[in-house]
């Protein structure tokens, strides 16, 4: 988790705020452990730490389940269809939110697989 307000214009979002906004970027990682009734309900894992930017802030977020290589905006879930007569339309979701000392991102995994999450957040003014 490394605050590089410097580099944010290397990180590749679709700003909704104009980059003179951004306040920092964090990027990171973390493992999202495997739910006991894969499809049917899902594990809920939380990776928290600290942004020392005192106060909220709006979150953009984009991650990603093999190491950086495809890119998911916050809330998109991509059915996994690697078996076509029994898809999974439920496999990971992932999203964040802050309060006035932390960035939580929260991954839920329906799958029986724990996955690793890499993600990069930038926070804005508001």
């Amino acid at each position: 988790m490394t605050l590089t307000a410097a580099n944010a214009k290397n990180m590749r979002f679709t700003l909704r705020y104009p980059p003179d906004k951004i306040l920092g970027t964090f990027t990171g990682s973390f493992s999202a452990a495997a739910t006991a009734s894969p499809g049917l309900t899902a594990h809920r894992t939380e990776s928290a730490f600290s942004h020392g930017l005192g106060g909220l802030m709006y979150l953009q977020m984009r991650y990603s389940l093999d190491s950086g290589t495809t890119w998911q905006d916050q809330h998109v879930i991509v059915p996994d269809l690697s078996t076509p007569s029994t898809p999974v339309f439920q496999t990971v979701e992932v999203g964040c939110y802050c309060t006035t000392t932390q960035i939580v991102i929260v991954a839920s995994n329906w799958t029986s697989s724990s996955k690793s999450i890499t993600y990069e957040v930038a926070a804005f003014a508001i």
